[in-house]
């Protein structure tokens, strides 16, 4: 059984993450399988792709925010936009025509990105040796002009191309068919599966606890997260009683991330750029402060942390409406970007009050759900 996964990632590690969990869940329930993975991630692949996946690296994008909206570049080659999709492109058909996968499994954008899966998709599709597998967490860039059943060639691939749509989250949280009002056809075609979350539950270190309010700052890549993590920084020398830890991300760039350990020095506050093993270090805290990024929220939820979100609002909203929706199940809280220090001083001790266990979570067992689906589709493909 050979699975193919595409998470393409120009900015954090979001996609790739996901698609991760699920190969490791194919691998762990299917041991035979080859999972290999095609990604244009650049750094920490070594920390974020475990071992027994295997990885296919694209020349690497990069993402910037352009009069208000993100736009990609190629990170390293001095090539045009057009050059550089017909390199990526060749290489995805390369890999996939050689590779001769039983399932493929595309994170996020149906054509990938500029469409240079398209190729490699019509080769697969009338192959019949096949299943596509097309997955998405839900939200996603759900702002006008930004709806990803409608651009391009999105919809003529999901209802003609893909066999099977998993989505990547619960009914509860985000009905997708309502959201981007769907049409029948395409409604009847979408499987929920769960949040894609590390497999822990009720998780705390008691070792060694702290007479202070222990704080863990994640912000997932980093990207856009400098006046996050100083807010943070700033809330915490408001109150003695905060002991801050914070994980800045890959993402954040080097010059805010000097700064933030330089004011984190000042403050006796622990700054680092990265941990390959977030999850055990978010049950050190007794409340997270996190962005919204969706894998972000899978672990405080996994973890049933107390939780302080304070989402990303640009370029586009998406994290803001799924931080809002777990905020009204009484998951999180939201702390809105143009939030004062105090204002989190003071979220923070209102979290410190909630009881986590007492709330109902969505689905979160995404992962393995998803590759029984994936494991299903190889055997009947």
């Amino acid at each position: 059984m050979r699975i193919l996964l595409y998470a393409h990632n120009a900015i954090g590690l979001g996609h790739i993450v996901r698609l991760c969990r699920v190969g490791s869940a194919v691998k762990r329930l299917a041991p035979e399988a080859d999972v290999l993975l095609l990604t244009g991630l650049r750094r920490n692949l070594d920390q974020v792709v475990p071992s027994e996946i295997e990885v296919v690296k694209l020349p690497s994008l990069t993402g910037a925010v352009w009069r208000g909206k993100s736009v990609r570049l190629p990170a390293t080659l001095n090539l045009s936009l057009a050059e550089f999709f017909v390199v990526r492109a060749s290489i995805v058909s390369a890999v996939a025509a050689s590779f001769q996968p039983h399932v493929l499994v595309v994170d996020h954008l149906p054509g990938g990105v500029s469409d240079e899966l398209v190729p490699a998709l019509t080769e697969l599709s009338t192959s019949g040796r096949c299943s596509l597998v097309f997955g998405m967490r839900g939200f996603h860039q759900v702002d006008a002009g930004q709806n990803i059943f409608k651009r391009g060639n999105n919809f003529d691939l999901l209802t003609s191309v893909y066999d099977a749509i998993l989505i990547f989250n619960d009914p509860d949280v985000v009905d997708v068919a309502q959201l981007y009002a769907l049409p029948i056809q395409l409604e009847r075609r979408l499987e929920y599966v769960g949040y894609v979350a590390p497999e822990i539950v009720n998780v705390r270190a008691e070792a060694g606890r702290s007479d202070k309010l222990r704080v863990v700052v994640t912000t997932g890549g980093g990207w856009q997260s400098y006046p996050v993590i100083r807010k943070a920084i700033d809330a915490a020398t408001l109150d003695g009683a905060i002991e801050l830890d914070v994980l800045a991300g890959p993402y954040l760039d080097e010059d805010h991330y000097s700064r933030l350990v330089a004011w984190g020095n000042q403050s006796g506050v622990s700054v680092k750029r990265y941990s390959s093993d977030v999850v055990t270090r978010l049950t050190l805290a007794d409340i997270v402060v996190c962005r919204g990024g969706y894998n972000t929220l899978a672990e405080v939820m996994a973890g049933r942390h107390r939780a302080v979100c304070i989402p990303r609002e640009h370029p586009d909203t998406e994290q803001l409406m799924h931080a809002e929706r777990l905020q009204e199940m009484g998951i999180l809280e939201v702390v809105r970007e143009a939030a004062s220090p105090e204002d989190l001083r003071k979220a923070l001790q209102r979290a410190k009050a909630v009881e986590t266990r007492a709330l109902r979570y969505p689905s979160l067992d995404g992962a393995t759900r998803a590759a029984k689906r994936i494991i299903e589709l190889a055997a009947t493909g």
